[in-house]
């Protein structure tokens, strides 16, 4: 599962970068990224609102990859709680 879950990850940041470059998106932005995606399925439901438990995990899941870098990317979680928001920074190496 970690596997799989880092390969999403990868991949949902890609679709981040896609769709918003580096503005910040809020927690319901990455579940409908990730949905469109087929990210995350063991997690999150194919379509649809997410039920509590779901979100908790997803959420959980999001803080594991604070400050890890994909690619040419790195991954941030900024904020706390309701006001959390999340965004990718370009990386040069």
């Amino acid at each position: 599962a970690a596997d799989t879950d880092l390969a999403d990850m990868a991949a949902l940041v890609k679709r981040i970068v896609q769709a918003h470059g580096s503005q910040s998106v809020g927690f319901a932005e990455l579940i409908s990224a990730a949905q469109e995606g087929g990210l995350f399925a063991r997690v999150l439901p194919d379509q649809g609102e997410p039920d509590r438990s779901q979100r908790s995990a997803f959420s959980r899941m999001l803080t594991r990859y604070h400050k890890c870098t994909f690619e040419n990317t790195r991954f941030f979680i900024d904020g706390k709680g309701h006001q959390r928001r999340y965004r990718v920074e370009i990386t040069q190496f």
